[in-house]
């Protein structure tokens, strides 16, 4: 009786803590705050920002977790102007599923979603990395401002092996200053 009894009251117990409501508060030094609570697989973000010593709501963000399980939220400020954006990080593999909203017009508004590992701003382009696994890896890059319709300019394959590195780009550069982001995302 033992050796099933463990293992089910460690299901039990583990159930029990997926359907507890949780809240999550994250501040930024920048007067901007997100609370965030999960409730019966419902994640409810709130942004607020902080005016004369007081919290004003920006924005509510709601997330079934039936729609995409996400695990993790975040206030980001990718372009680093003083207004983050919401990250919302979904089901992950070599890469993570991500949703990011950004403050346009009163609200915050998904601007992009798609699967990367890592996304950065380098002089003024988006470069959005996908890994392909311990030695592989795609860097899209996008200018801005970041959309939902966005393609990118210009992708580039870049392959980490012992004799070093090995990048390949899918096209010519369109414009001089992907030259230069192209050869400062392949000297890293």
């Amino acid at each position: 009786m033992i050796n099933w009894a463990i293992p089910f009251l460690l299901l039990l117990l583990s159930f029990s803590s997926i359907a507890q409501p949780y809240s999550q508060e994250i501040q930024t030094p920048n007067e901007f705050s997100l609370t965030a609570t999960q409730n019966r697989g419902v994640l409810t973000a709130r942004i607020y920002m902080k005016s004369n010593g007081e919290s004003i709501l920006v924005s509510t963000l709601t997330k079934a977790n039936n729609e995409t399980p996400f695990a993790n939220y975040a206030l980001i400020d990718i372009e680093n102007d003083g207004t983050p954006e919401v990250e919302f990080t979904g089901a992950c593999d070599k890469a993570c599923y991500h949703e990011i909203y950004k403050y346009s017009n009163g609200s915050y508004r998904l601007a992009f979603k798609r699967w990367y590992s890592e996304i950065t701003v380098e002089n003024g382009y988006y470069l959005v990395s996908e890994r392909g696994g311990c030695c592989t890896e795609e860097i899209h890059i996008f200018s801005t401002p970041l959309h939902m319709n966005s393609k990118p300019l210009l992708t580039i394959e870049k392959e980490r092996s012992n004799e070093g590195i090995r990048c390949t780009r899918n096209q010519e550069a369109l414009e001089p200053k992907l030259d230069e982001i192209s050869a400062l995302v392949c000297s890293r």
